[in-house]
């Protein structure tokens, strides 16, 4: 059975163990959703009646905010309408006592009136009437100009008095105004119902009465109601802007959806940044309108309890329900799963047993050792070897450069890796070749041979063909997926069973040639026999001569053209001749008697070749190509080479460095002979020793490690300063003695070295 034969027993397996799983789960999940199925719809129904519940709370709630409200907005229209209907103000205002300028008492007596009332509605924070023909705002105990009564009033708050007259002259009969910014701390609010008169005639203004209400016993109100501890409560104009508000409200304006004209609803809606739900009343006797804004999850809080509660219920179910059924399939399947495992384990085994049988067979039929006690036809159909025609072919296959395969599974044991590649490899060459023809794969003698079966018909040369595209092929996949890199070779076509063997053994030669010369394309027989590139019968080619032109480049460090001399005795012997194994290594080993031959004769390499190369004899025992061959000797030779043209470098570096000092002292002799002659410089001294002046500037750096003009200017201080001990001498007299034509110069190079003028140095060594 091959591999893909295996593959299907093993998914027809595991198919089988999925489908009685599936159907065990299935049933024990049945009866669990049952009650899971019972829990939704009861939270469903719990949902709707709570939600129910809450709107009709916040309703309630509601209503209170409106009761609360309604009754101090009840009691501030009733005063302004007793006021409005008092005699005495309905005498001033439809009078002419304006004009006659006789209201002073008339004002008088409104204002004990008003005294009255304020005793009367102390629920009020204040009140006051405007009477427009004097331009006056009678108070219960005092009556000023509109002018002094808004200083009085509102100055400093948030109503400007152009606001607050155009409010107290309007014909619009009922006004709700907020004022904040009352008291000393500017800190006080108040609601301002302002009540107008009909006018009489055609006045343009109007006489108005004012009651203020203090918010902030509003507020006190309402906040008693908890509901709206965490949410907000604002009292809306006909315009929708917000005259008072409890919670987080900055002011402003709040618009209602259209279409609301209804006197109560609620909707949702986004309040600073959070889904809030806002549900309104309007006024039963006047245009206010009544909001409340709540977070929907404080809103919604005790429903969303509920809704978390019965959530975990059903997940803690769910999960435990599962994890049940997991244990109860589980349980329940073991022994069904050692029934599958025994079975799947017995032919597992017998097809290992059956794949090493057919390898023996096919490796005993290659090399011709077929046990004659059972025919060839039973051996092959028991081993499930169909045969389509008596043609055969043979590809060998060797696992040639593997290192990069081996290291991307380094995790498993060598053996193991072994396997695993002849595994894979056998199971892309039957894969290949039995696209077209019939291929079986076995293990032979460190090798992968795959006997292939072709058809009965057709050119030889064209089977041939299709045993070449399957090798590349194979070869090409394995090293572009796998990283593997094989050495096929392919033996004749052959006609009968008889001479598989045969097929075998041209295969072996064509590989053994292969090996040698390391060639990388796929090598079949019929193209190596009767080539120009047999074996050479008169041994290699290695003379005196040539031996003795390696030594010689080796020993002065001439890496390239020793290994011309190496690739030139590889061509001659493998070139148009090729050497059998055996005598390839006797070459090598002459190759290497050279090289030892060569570290003899050079005196600074004091080891021997085994310990300056120890491995390197292992390494060139183990050679089976001629590439193998080359590199190593190679990689020897140019290391030796590498190592003498070191030591000839530093013999000869040795030499320069000798002569350059002696250069130096000879330029620094001459400095101190001539430090007097003004034209001393680089370039003249360049000159005198036949050098460029640049060139012996940096030698003379390098050796001395200081520059060459700073050198001449330190050696003329010197004999400078032994000069400046006398006294007598003028520094002029002192400079052109020493070499230095001009004053100047020679004061800033003073300075420059000493760190003072020549003067002061003179001048301190006579103190001395």
């Amino acid at each position: 059975m091959t591999s893909t034969g295996r593959g299907e027993v093993a998914m027809a397996a595991q198919q089988v163990r999925k489908n009685v799983i599936l159907v065990w789960i299935i049933s024990y999940m049945a009866v669990l959703i049952v009650p899971l199925l019972f829990s939704v719809f009861f939270y469903i129904g719990t949902q709707r009646t709570l939600e129910a519940q809450i709107r009709k709370a916040n309703d309630l709630l509601l209503n209170e905010i409106q009761l609360v409200i309604d009754m101090q907005v009840a009691d501030a229209k009733r005063l302004a309408t007793e006021i409005m209907w008092n005699d005495k103000v309905q005498d001033l205002i439809y009078s002419n006592k304006y004009e006659r300028n006789d209201y002073r008492y008339d004002l008088y007596a409104i204002m004990q009136d008003l005294n009255q009332y304020a005793t009367a509605y102390s629920s009020v924070a204040g009140f006051y009437l405007y009477w427009q023909q004097g331009k006056m705002v009678v108070r219960p105990d005092v009556y000023k100009s509109i002018g002094l009564s808004y200083e009085d009033l509102y100055a400093g708050s948030s109503i400007s008095q152009t606001r607050w007259e155009q409010l107290l002259q309007s014909k619009q009969l009922q006004q709700f105004v907020a004022v904040t910014g009352l008291g000393y701390g500017g800190d006080e609010a108040q609601l301002l119902y302002i009540h107008s008169f009909p006018p009489s005639g055609d006045e343009e203004a109007s006489t108005s009465i004012a009651v203020s209400m203090r918010a902030d016993a509003l507020l006190e109100m309402i906040g008693k109601i908890e509901q709206f501890n965490n949410g907000d409560v604002l009292l809306l104009n006909e315009n929708g802007e917000v005259l008072l508000s409890l919670g987080q409200s900055d002011g402003g304006t709040i618009a209602l959806p259209p279409g609301l004209t209804v006197d109560r609803g609620s909707f949702r809606g986004t309040f600073l940044g959070k889904s809030s739900q806002f549900s309104y009343i309007k006024s039963a006797s006047s245009k206010l309108t009544y909001l409340t804004i709540v977070p929907e999850n404080v809103m919604w809080e005790e429903a969303v309890n509920v809704r978390n509660l019965i959530y975990m219920d059903v997940s803690l179910s769910l999960l435990g329900g599962l994890l049940l059924t997991l244990y109860l399939v589980r349980r329940n399947y073991r022994p069904v799963r050692q029934l599958v495992f025994e079975k799947q384990r017995i032919q597992d085994k017998m097809q290992r047993q059956t794949t090493q049988l057919r390898s023996n067979f096919i490796s005993r039929l290659l090399k011709g050792r077929i046990d004659t006690s059972t025919s060839i036809e039973d051996s092959l159909q028991a081993f499930q070897m169909e045969l389509a025609s008596e043609r055969f072919g043979v590809l060998l296959i060797y696992l040639n450069k593997n290192e990069p395969f081996m290291q991307r599974i380094d995790d498993i044991d060598m053996q193991d890796r072994w396997k695993f590649l002849q595994f894979i490899v056998s199971n892309v060459v039957e894969e290949v070749v039995n696209r077209v023809n019939r291929g079986y794969v076995a293990e032979v003698d460190d090798m992968l041979a795959c006997l292939v079966n072709l058809p009965e018909s057709g050119d030889p040369s064209a089977a041939m063909q299709s045993l070449r595209e399957a090798a590349e092929e194979v070869r090409t996949f394995l090293k572009r997926e796998f990283k593997v890199e094989l050495i096929i070779s392919i033996g004749g076509i052959k006609s009968t069973l008889a001479e598989i063997p045969l097929a075998y053994s041209e295969a072996l030669d064509a590989m053994e040639y292969k090996l040698i010369i390391d060639d990388d394309d796929i090598i079949v027989y019929e193209d190596l026999h009767g080539s120009a590139a047999s074996p050479n019968p008169g041994g290699y080619y290695y003379p005196i001569q040539i031996e003795q032109k390696l030594i010689n480049h080796v020993k002065v460090g001439e890496t390239k053209q020793a290994l011309d001399v190496i690739d030139s005795i590889m061509e001659k012997n493998f070139g148009e001749h090729t050497l059998t194994v055996p005598i390839a290594r006797c070459l090598m080993f002459e190759l290497v008697s050279t090289l030892m031959k060569t570290m003899n004769e050079i005196e600074e390499i004091e080891e021997a070749f085994e310990v300056r190369y120890p491995r390197a004899l292992q390494n060139i025992l183990a050679c089976e190509t001629v590439a193998d061959i080359r590199r190593i000797i190679s990689e020897v030779v140019e290391d030796l080479c590498q190592f003498t043209a070191m030591q000839y470098k530093t013999i000869r570096q040795r030499k320069n460095d000798n002569e350059h000092r002696k250069l130096i002292a000879n330029v620094q002799q001459h400095i101190q002979s001539n430090y007097r002659d003004y034209d001393l410089n680089v370039t003249k001294l360049g000159d005198t020793f036949g050098l460029k002046a640049t060139y012996l500037s940096k030698l003379f750096r390098d050796i001395t490690g200081v520059g060459l003009l700073d050198y001449i200017n330190v050696t003329r201080l010197e004999q400078v300063k032994k000069l400046l001990t006398d006294d007598k001498k003028p520094l002029q007299e002192v400079a052109e003695q020493c070499g230095f034509q001009d004053l100047n110069t020679f004061i800033r190079i003073f300075k420059k070295h000493e760190g003072l003028t020549p003067g002061k140095y003179k001048g301190l060594h006579s103190n001395d």
